[in-house]
């Protein structure tokens, strides 16, 4: 069975430590920390602050089980890794080694990483993909694996096949595809379409609904995505690892029966079934 992993960027308004123990009270088990909000929820890159949030989870019953990294705090060059200035695409590198380096002292299995920003060209997807190369040596040798996003329309990465360009020759072992169902249902391809495309490249799902015009992260079943296919994608490629939850519960919807549907939902390989609204009085 999959288990589910709930992302804390739903919750990065507060110190991780604190959203992290609402989750496990809420029933999660597995947690994706979020790396996108360093002021208010942790900063990934600050040793000390990740050594405190590791000592934190030793009394929690939940564990870190992937980070993602930041993209956009202080600045988006700070971590684009495509940008065509040399000496800035080293920086990023360097700072998305950090993060590498946080998720061993967190002991998770996998980061997630944006493989650009808004904008695309040639030059940009080869430097992402001269950069996935130099972060694959330093996950390897700390024994890590690097998810690679794809992204909404208008981004590096924003097409199944830019996805394939930015992963191909690159050891599967250690890097491979973070799916966000989500920004897949923006673009010509399906999840399903992305999945059969990397069946031995797919290590991460961020698992998010929407109504295929923008980017929503509404909870499976809120939105108008079809999830038969991807299911059925999955089972054929074999796929049992965690899925990560990557929205909010619908309205009115509690965190504990948000986690508990979303963990049946994925026992039983179909999407949340959500409650009857009530009839208005």
């Amino acid at each position: 069975m999959r288990q589910l992993v709930v992302y804390t960027d739903r919750l990065q308004r507060q110190p991780a430590a604190e959203a992290l123990s609402f989750l496990a009270q809420a029933g999660a088990t597995l947690a994706e920390i979020s790396g996108l909000a360093p002021a208010t929820h942790i900063d990934l890159a600050d040793e000390t602050a990740v050594a405190a949030l590791a000592d934190a989870l030793t009394d929690l019953p939940i564990q870190a089980y992937s980070l993602h990294a930041p993209t956009i705090q202080p600045s988006k060059a700070t971590w684009d890794i495509s940008q065509v200035d040399e000496d800035k695409r080293q920086l990023a590198v360097q700072g998305n080694i950090n993060i590498l380096r946080a998720g061993t002292l967190l002991g998770v299995h996998h980061i997630v990483i944006h493989p650009g920003v808004d904008s695309s060209s040639p030059e940009q997807l080869a430097n992402s993909r001269a950069s996935l190369q130099q972060l694959a040596e330093v996950a390897q040798d700390w024994g890590l694996q690097i998810a690679v996003e794809n992204l909404p329309l208008g981004y590096l990465g924003d097409s199944l096949p830019q996805m394939q360009q930015l992963l191909e020759g690159l050891n599967p072992d250690i890097v491979g595809l973070c799916l966000d169902t989500g920004h897949a249902n923006l673009g010509p391809h399906t999840p399903a379409d992305y999945i059969r495309a990397f069946p031995h490249h797919l290590i991460a799902i961020h698992w998010q609904d929407n109504h295929g015009t923008k980017d929503e992260h509404l909870f499976p079943g809120v939105g108008s995505m079809v999830w038969e296919d991807f299911f059925a994608a999955l089972n054929e490629v074999g796929y049992d690892l965690p899925v990560t939850l990557e929205a909010f519960p619908p309205e009115a919807m509690s965190w504990n029966e948000a986690v508990r549907l979303a963990r049946e939902a994925l026992a039983e390989d179909r999407a949340p079934i959500l409650p009857a609204a009530s009839p208005a009085e």
